[in-house]
């Protein structure tokens, strides 16, 4: 798994791709439609976990953390990281 670093002139906010061992591309993360947040939103870590990949998305409105689905790439139970907010 691969954070690119984003290209703000591409309207695409999937800057996060899962690679098969021999490089190519497997599927490109989705992040949520955030109907509350201004902007897109941009990932900026995906790590391993015994339960799948995690995410955490960048918005407007703070970061937010979900899981991978790993058929389809969408972001799922997706909740507000709470950084910086004191919790």
């Amino acid at each position: 798994m691969v954070v690119e670093q984003p290209d703000r002139r591409s309207p695409r906010p999937d800057n996060a791709v899962v690679l098969d061992l021999d490089g190519t591309e497997r599927l490109r993360v989705r992040p949520p439609e955030l109907p509350e947040v201004a902007g897109e939103g941009r990932f900026y870590v995906i790590y391993p976990r015994p339960s799948g990949l995690v995410a955490v998305v960048c918005t407007g409105a703070g970061p937010f953390w979900g899981r991978v689905d790993p058929s389809t790439g969408e972001l799922r139970d997706l909740s507000p990281c709470g950084l910086g907010r004191g919790t």
